[in-house]
């Protein structure tokens, strides 16, 4: 995982459909350190790293009076399921303290059970919700996850 360019801000337009929250992180593993002229070793294995650093998901939160705040979490449908969102989440948590420090909140459509599923397996419990906060009407579950080690992103 790596902070993209801004560059990319559009690939993010296409993963989310919303230009504005395309801001902090894509899946594709940072180019690996080399002696010059020497060929460059392969990157790391990545959860889902796409190809050519194409953005196949994202992640952006800010800390806020030493919490964690996730803003948005998104995987584009071509590279769901594949423990990518899982990755860039615990990553994020872990950059920002969590595992330490930092409690961490986030807002969730209610009908998003895939999304419920990984933030609880992630330790978030739902702490209330706001009733008709979407466009459409839909409600949003606010979930908490107090500081502590993060569980296993993947297979939990």
């Amino acid at each position: 995982m790596r902070i993209f360019a801004p560059s990319k801000a559009l690939q993010c337009a296409e993963v989310t459909r919303d230009f504005a929250r395309c801001l902090v992180a894509t899946a594709a593993p940072p180019p690996a350190p080399h002696a010059p002229g020497a060929a460059a070793p392969p990157p790391p294995p990545s959860p889902a790293a796409p190809p050519d650093g194409v953005v196949a998901g994202f992640v952006v939160g800010w800390l806020v009076a030493g919490e964690l705040q996730v803003l948005e979490l998104a995987v584009h449908p071509d590279h769901r399921r594949k423990g990518l969102g899982a990755a860039l989440l615990a990553r994020l948590m872990a950059d920002c303290g969590c595992d330490a420090s930092a409690p961490a909140t986030l807002e969730v459509r209610a009908g998003n059970a895939a999304a419920l599923a990984l933030y609880t397996r992630l330790g978030f419990v739902e702490a209330g919700r706001r009733r008709r906060y979407y466009a459409d009407e839909s409600d949003a579950v606010l979930m908490t996850r107090p500081p502590g080690p993060l569980a296993p992103p993947l297979g939990a």
